[in-house]
């Protein structure tokens, strides 16, 4: 996989999409360190998307046991006012 910097990122960012569409990812760095990825929409679309219920209960299972009973309780719920739309 190529890095490139930001700084050079920024001069040259019309040749890494086309190299990202052509040949894969493209690694983006600041002082040496990934912060980013430039990948093409294709490569993007293939990326498994989970919905909100599947990735909480993930996030449940890993953490959940550090989290103590009381942070998951939910407030009572209050009456809804009535509202009158214009007709």
């Amino acid at each position: 996989m190529k890095r490139v910097s930001i700084a050079e990122a920024k001069q040259t960012l019309p040749a890494l999409v086309h190299e990202a569409e052509r040949q894969g990812e493209i690694e983006l760095t600041r002082r040496g360190r990934p912060v980013a990825y430039l990948v093409s929409a294709e490569q993007h679309a293939r990326i498994p998307r989970r919905g909100f219920i599947e990735s909480l209960n993930q996030w449940l299972k890993a953490y959940a046991g550090d989290l103590g009973d009381d942070v998951l309780e939910l407030p009572p719920r209050r009456r809804a006012r009535k509202v009158e739309l214009p007709k």
